[in-house]
Protein backbone atom coordinates (compact mmCIF):
# COMPACT_ATOMS: atom_id res chain seq x y z
CA UNK A 1 0.00 0.00 0.00
CA UNK A 2 1.42 3.57 -1.10
CA UNK A 3 0.11 6.60 0.99
CA UNK A 4 0.09 9.70 0.17
CA UNK A 5 -0.93 13.31 1.96
CA UNK A 6 -1.98 15.76 0.72
CA UNK A 7 0.57 18.74 2.14
CA UNK A 8 -1.09 21.66 0.97
CA UNK A 9 -4.27 23.34 3.36
CA UNK A 10 -7.04 22.47 0.09
CA UNK A 11 -9.04 19.51 0.55
CA UNK A 12 -8.85 16.37 -2.24
CA UNK A 13 -11.00 16.58 -4.63
CA UNK A 14 -11.66 14.26 -7.81
CA UNK A 15 -11.66 15.60 -11.63
CA UNK A 16 -12.78 12.78 -13.08
CA UNK A 17 -12.87 8.85 -13.02
CA UNK A 18 -13.10 6.84 -16.62
CA UNK A 19 -12.46 2.79 -16.70
CA UNK A 20 -8.58 3.25 -16.44
CA UNK A 21 -7.72 6.55 -14.70
CA UNK A 22 -8.84 8.75 -11.36
CA UNK A 23 -7.61 12.00 -11.57
CA UNK A 24 -7.20 13.81 -8.08
CA UNK A 25 -6.30 17.19 -7.28
CA UNK A 26 -4.30 17.13 -10.79
CA UNK A 27 -2.64 13.91 -9.85
CA UNK A 28 -3.75 10.85 -12.40
CA UNK A 29 -4.14 7.52 -10.88
CA UNK A 30 -3.84 4.68 -12.66
CA UNK A 31 -5.05 1.86 -9.90
CA UNK A 32 -7.91 1.50 -7.43
CA UNK A 33 -7.63 4.03 -4.90
CA UNK A 34 -9.02 5.05 -1.54
CA UNK A 35 -9.70 8.90 -1.23
CA UNK A 36 -10.26 11.23 2.04
CA UNK A 37 -9.73 14.82 2.80
CA UNK A 38 -6.47 14.74 3.03
CA UNK A 39 -4.37 11.28 1.72
CA UNK A 40 -4.50 8.74 -1.15
CA UNK A 41 -3.95 5.28 -0.57
CA UNK A 42 -3.16 3.62 -3.89
CA UNK A 43 -1.25 0.22 -4.88
CA UNK A 44 -4.51 -2.08 -2.88
CA UNK A 45 -4.06 -4.65 -5.04
CA UNK A 46 -7.33 -4.62 -6.46
CA UNK A 47 -9.35 -5.09 -9.68
CA UNK A 48 -12.44 -6.16 -8.94
CA UNK A 49 -15.17 -5.65 -6.22
CA UNK A 50 -14.93 -9.58 -5.77
CA UNK A 51 -10.92 -8.85 -4.89
CA UNK A 52 -12.10 -6.57 -1.99
CA UNK A 53 -11.17 -8.05 1.67
CA UNK A 54 -11.29 -6.87 5.06
CA UNK A 55 -8.18 -5.26 4.92
CA UNK A 56 -9.34 -3.07 2.52
CA UNK A 57 -12.32 -2.14 4.69
CA UNK A 58 -10.19 -1.40 7.60
CA UNK A 59 -7.84 0.95 5.71
CA UNK A 60 -11.32 2.79 4.33
CA UNK A 61 -12.40 2.62 8.30
CA UNK A 62 -8.69 3.95 9.72
CA UNK A 63 -9.49 7.61 9.29
CA UNK A 64 -12.96 7.10 11.06
CA UNK A 65 -15.37 8.34 8.63
CA UNK A 66 -18.90 8.59 9.08
CA UNK A 67 -19.44 7.95 5.31
CA UNK A 68 -17.77 5.61 2.96
CA UNK A 69 -18.69 5.55 -0.73
CA UNK A 70 -17.57 2.42 -2.65
CA UNK A 71 -17.41 3.27 -6.31
CA UNK A 72 -17.80 -0.25 -7.98
CA UNK A 73 -16.06 0.24 -11.16
CA UNK A 74 -17.93 0.91 -14.81
CA UNK A 75 -20.81 -1.28 -13.30
CA UNK A 76 -23.28 -1.28 -10.04
CA UNK A 77 -22.14 -3.98 -8.05
CA UNK A 78 -22.05 -4.51 -4.41
CA UNK A 79 -19.06 -6.02 -2.23
CA UNK A 80 -20.18 -9.60 -0.24
CA UNK A 81 -22.56 -8.66 3.14
CA UNK A 82 -19.70 -10.40 5.01
CA UNK A 83 -17.29 -7.71 4.50
CA UNK A 84 -19.76 -5.02 5.61
CA UNK A 85 -20.47 -6.00 9.57
CA UNK A 86 -16.86 -3.65 10.62
CA UNK A 87 -18.72 -0.56 8.99
CA UNK A 88 -22.06 -1.31 11.11
CA UNK A 89 -20.67 -2.24 14.28
CA UNK A 90 -18.76 1.35 13.64
CA UNK A 91 -22.15 3.58 12.83
CA UNK A 92 -20.40 3.83 9.13
CA UNK A 93 -22.79 4.21 6.34
CA UNK A 94 -22.02 2.96 3.31
CA UNK A 95 -23.04 3.88 -0.18
CA UNK A 96 -22.47 2.01 -3.66
CA UNK A 97 -22.67 3.29 -6.96
CA UNK A 98 -20.63 3.61 -10.18
CA UNK A 99 -17.39 5.15 -10.23
CA UNK A 100 -18.30 8.60 -12.24
CA UNK A 101 -21.52 8.78 -9.44
CA UNK A 102 -19.02 8.13 -6.52
CA UNK A 103 -16.85 10.91 -7.38
CA UNK A 104 -20.03 13.08 -7.93
CA UNK A 105 -21.01 12.01 -4.52
CA UNK A 106 -17.46 12.32 -2.94
CA UNK A 107 -17.00 15.66 -3.82
CA UNK A 108 -20.34 17.38 -2.93
CA UNK A 109 -20.20 15.66 0.74
CA UNK A 110 -16.38 17.00 0.96
CA UNK A 111 -17.97 20.42 -0.26
CA UNK A 112 -20.26 20.36 3.10
CA UNK A 113 -17.11 19.43 5.58
CA UNK A 114 -18.14 15.88 5.79
CA UNK A 115 -15.87 13.23 7.27
CA UNK A 116 -15.78 10.35 4.24
CA UNK A 117 -13.75 7.90 2.43
CA UNK A 118 -14.24 7.04 -0.87
CA UNK A 119 -12.74 3.55 -2.42
CA UNK A 120 -12.34 3.61 -6.34
CA UNK A 121 -11.95 0.79 -8.41
CA UNK A 122 -9.84 0.52 -11.42
CA UNK A 123 -9.86 -2.75 -13.57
Amino acid sequence: MKLVENTDNSLNIISSATSDEIVVNGNTIKESCIINSKTVMTDLQLKSIEQLSSTHIEYLLSNQPEIIILGSGLVHQFPHVELLHPLAQNNVGLEVMTNKSAVRTFNVLMAEDRNVACLLIIG
